[in-house]
């Protein structure tokens, strides 16, 4: 729909050709008349974040295993 900004992951690939998840935000701009005036895109580096839920998860798993054994 026009005007409602367009949100993706999506990965690129840096100037060191390194991949890296990125989130994209793209946002159309138009004239009072409706023509499309303009595109705004903002892209925020992942690479942190999905390297912490990996980490969360490893230690989810981890401290559910240990419960399981020590219910045993």
């Amino acid at each position: 729909e026009r005007g409602q900004p367009i949100v993706y992951e999506a990965t690129l690939k840096s100037v060191r050709g390194v991949l890296k998840p990125v989130l994209v935000h793209a946002a159309y701009i138009h004239h009072s008349d409706g023509e499309w005036a303009a595109q705004v895109n903002a892209i925020l580096d992942l690479s942190d974040l999905k390297k912490a839920e990996a980490k969360a998860l490893t230690s989810e798993a981890y401290f559910k295993t240990l419960f399981h054994q020590a219910s045993n």
